[in-house]
């Protein structure tokens, strides 16, 4: 049980932030609109472009700005994103929708780290910063699965209801985010990448053999899913797949990742 009411809308803020189930079948969605594979392309060249212009200034600007502020931009951001994606059945539109997408993305990757260090600092538990961000994570983890258990059944449900699922996920992500605690001090002193990289390696190493191979799963199944990526649902959709049998592909291998 999570005794302190901020760490629990912390973990809350990143289930929702990722609880967004026409993510996994965005490939469907394109499909649908009778969108072809190089607008489908163009719409992830936008937002892998958006990321990498805007994703070293908002890491800056969440270490030495106010943290719980970006966070809330981030998560408006992803919200109208999202909301735009409903109506968004022209190229332009798509574009300013990935280019959104990536705004959020960008500013939320360093601004969650570095408030969650403030946040625990502020309450003195420093000391469990690992644990406790990694929890955040994990629930990410769950949102994402969630979300493709929802994406799941495409079949009856709809694209119109998926999307509007994740909408009001989103919404109550802005409002989680708006009810995280101030903090006044920002700056951060974090640990050498390679110093972090040494101590996550060797706690690996501690692990049963059980654990190790379930992580060499997870690891596949993450990078296999990470290569194709929403392409997935293109490539099953082209061997002639029913609609739900995709949905539920999609979900096994988010379960594996996880």
């Amino acid at each position: 049980m999570i005794k302190d009411i901020h760490l629990f809308n912390l973990y809350l803020n990143r289930f929702l932030g990722d609880l967004i189930p026409i993510m996994p079948i965005l490939g469907l969605l394109f499909l649908d609109r009778s969108f072809s594979l190089s607008t489908f392309s163009l719409f992830f060249l936008c937002l892998a472009v958006t990321v990498l212009l805007v994703e070293i200034p908002a890491g800056i600007l969440a270490d030495t700005k106010n943290a719980r502020l970006v966070i809330i931009i981030s998560r408006l951001f992803k919200l109208l994103a999202f909301v735009l994606l409903l109506f968004a059945t022209s190229i332009p539109l798509l574009c300013l929708t990935a280019v959104l997408w990536g705004i959020a993305s960008a500013l939320d990757s360093g601004a969650m780290q570095s408030y969650t260090f403030q946040l625990v600092r502020q309450k003195k538990l420093s000391e469990k910063f690992e644990h406790i961000y990694g929890y955040t994570f994990t629930s990410s983890l769950l949102g994402l699965l969630t979300a493709g258990l929802i994406a799941s059944q495409i079949g009856w449900l709809g694209f119109a209801t998926i999307q509007y699922v994740g909408i009001f996920a989103l919404t109550l992500c802005v409002l989680s985010a708006v009810t995280l605690p101030y903090i006044k001090e920002t700056i951060i002193e974090a640990k050498k990448e390679t110093q972090a990289l040494s101590v996550t390696l060797k706690s690996l190493l501690k692990l049963p053999l059980i654990l190790i191979m379930l992580i060499s799963v997870g690891v596949l199944a993450g990078g296999v899913k990470g290569a194709l990526d929403e392409y997935t649902t293109i490539l099953l959709s082209d061997k002639q797949l029913a609609i739900g049998i995709i949905g539920y592909i999609i979900f096994g291998l988010e379960i594996l990742k996880t």
